[in-house]
C-alpha cells in the first residue's frame, strides 16, 4: 500500500512539472510559439548584424536566425522554396533587384555603404596597384560567382586593370570574411575586402587604392514575399534602419550610412 501511495504522489508531482513547462513559453523545449526570423545575411555584415539581432530579439521577444555567407550563395538560398526565409541582406543592392525581378522579395529598404580596399598585415608598408599585380605578392580575391565584393570588383575595374588583378590573384576566396582571414593567418600577403570589416582588426591596414575608387556597395534589406512571418520581419527591417537602432549599431562598427540611390 506504501508503495502504491509512492507511486501515485510521484505521478502528480511530475505531472504538474510537466504542465508548469508546457504552460511557461520561457521553459518548455523546442517551444514553437516564440516568434522566428531567417535572415541572410551577407558575411561581411556578420559583426554589427549579430549585435542589432542581439538587441532587437531583447526588445521585442523575437528571434532571428542569421544565415552567413556569400550574395549569391545567399540569394541560391532564397529562391529555394523548401528553406524559407524572411529577410534577404546582400552585400550589394544589385542582388535586391535581381531578386525583385523575380518576385522574391518586396523593395530594398538603404542601410549602409561600403568601399573596396586592399589589406595587408602590419608592419607592411601599403602596396601601390603596380605592387598589387606585380606577382610578387600572393594575393586573395573573394569569388566573383560567389561573393558582391568580387563581382563588383570585376564589374568596377577598368577591363586591362581586372586582367591585371585576376592574373596576379593567387586564390578566390568564397566569401570577403574568408579572404581577411587568409591575410591575417599570413596564408596571403593582402587582399580585397569591404572597408568596414577592417576596422575590429588592429593588425591589418586597409589602403585605398584609386583603381578601386569605384569598387563601392550599397546595402540593402528586403522583406522576403513568401516568407513565414511578415509581420515580424517587417519590424526587423525598421530596426535595421531606425538610425537609434541599427544606425548605430553599423556607425559603431565602422560603416557609412547609406546615401541617395545612384544609377549604376
Amino acid at each position: 500500500m506504501r508503495a502504491l501511495h509512492w507511486f501515485l504522489g510521484t505521478a502528480a508531482v511530475l505531472a504538474g512539472c510537466f504542465f508548469f513547462l508546457q504552460s511557461d513559453p520561457g521553459l518548455g523545449p523546442g517551444d514553437s510559439s516564440k516568434p522566428r526570423i531567417v535572415v541572410l545575411c551577407a558575411a561581411g555584415l556578420k559583426g554589427p548584424l549579430e549585435s542589432i539581432a542581439r538587441s532587437f530579439e531583447s526588445d521585442t521577444g523575437i528571434a532571428v536566425e542569421l544565415d552567413f555567407g556569400g550574395s549569391q550563395t545567399l540569394f541560391a538560398r532564397l529562391s529555394d522554396p523548401h528553406r524559407p526565409a524572411d529577410v534577404f541582406l546582400p552585400a550589394d543592392e544589385s542582388y535586391i533587384r535581381i531578386a525583385r525581378e523575380k518576385a522574391l522579395v518586396g523593395g530594398g529598404t538603404a542601410l549602409v555603404s561600403m568601399q573596396a580596399v586592399v589589406i595587408v598585415r602590419k608592419p607592411a608598408s601599403p602596396p601601390t596597384w603596380a605592387d598589387l599585380t606585380s606577382g610578387r605578392l600572393r594575393v586573395a580575391q573573394a569569388d566573383p560567382s560567389v561573393a558582391a565584393v568580387g563581382r563588383r570588383t570585376q564589374e568596377a575595374l577598368a577591363p586591362a586593370d581586372w586582367r591585371a588583378l585576376n592574373a596576379a590573384t593567387t586564390v578566390y576566396k568564397p566569401t570577403v570574411s574568408d579572404v581577411l582571414n587568409a591575410v591575417r593567418l599570413g596564408g596571403v600577403d593582402a587582399g580585397v575586402v569591404w572597408d568596414a570589416i577592417v576596422l575590429p582588426h588592429p593588425d591589418l591596414l586597409a589602403v585605398h587604392l584609386p583603381q578601386l575608387a569605384g569598387v563601392t556597395a550599397r546595402v540593402e534589406a528586403a522583406v522576403a514575399v513568401k516568407g513565414p512571418n511578415p509581420h515580424a520581419t517587417e519590424r526587423f527591417v525598421r530596426y535595421l534602419a531606425d538610425p537609434t537602432r541599427g544606425g548605430a549599431a553599423f556607425r559603431t562598427a565602422g560603416y557609412a550610412i547609406a546615401g541617395p540611390a545612384t544609377a549604376r
